[in-house]
């Protein structure tokens, strides 16, 4: 699905598709190259990997205009895996759609009904190091006390 979409997004580059929600947003169809975020090719892998709880593949449908917003450009991009629509703005990733049916028949919620942060995927991960950490550190301090008490046991 990912290779048919990015084959009609070429062909329909910079075409304006009105959104039904925001009143006057409109997806610009675009492809990552054309984003302001094109001189860091890395980026587009970063919103894959460090937002979401899982690491999914994401493909840049377009930007959205006409909507008021502090941020230079929002770009939308569709989920490989679970074909939901996300929207990025400089410091958030949102859910903003389920689905390309949804993005096209509603148009999008923006801020999105679910909000990541960068590194939110890696939360549990540190709270799993933490606790694996202290569980090392107290089997050491364990086995040391061990060592310690056996070595100073007297032989019958």
């Amino acid at each position: 699905l990912m290779g048919i979409y990015k084959r009609k997004q070429y062909k329909n580059k910079n075409k304006l598709l009105p959104l039904n929600k925001p009143a006057g947003a409109q997806l610009k169809m675009a492809a990552f190259e054309d984003t302001t975020y094109r001189d860091d090719p890395d980026e587009l892998n970063r919103w894959g990997k460090f937002y979401l709880p899982k690491s999914v593949t994401m493909q840049v449908i377009g930007v959205v205009e006409g909507i008021l917003s502090r941020f230079e450009e929002i770009v939308l991009m569709i989920c490989g895996e679970n074909q939901h629509v996300y929207a990025y703005d400089e410091e958030e990733l949102h859910l903003v759609a389920s689905s390309m049916k949804e993005l096209c028949d509603v148009g999008i919620e923006y801020p999105g009904t679910t909000t990541y942060y960068k590194g939110q995927a890696f939360k549990d991960m540190v709270t799993i190091w933490v606790v694996s950490r202290t569980l090392i550190r107290r089997g050491r301090i364990q086995l040391h006390h061990f060592l310690y008490n056996y070595k100073h046991v007297p032989e019958v």
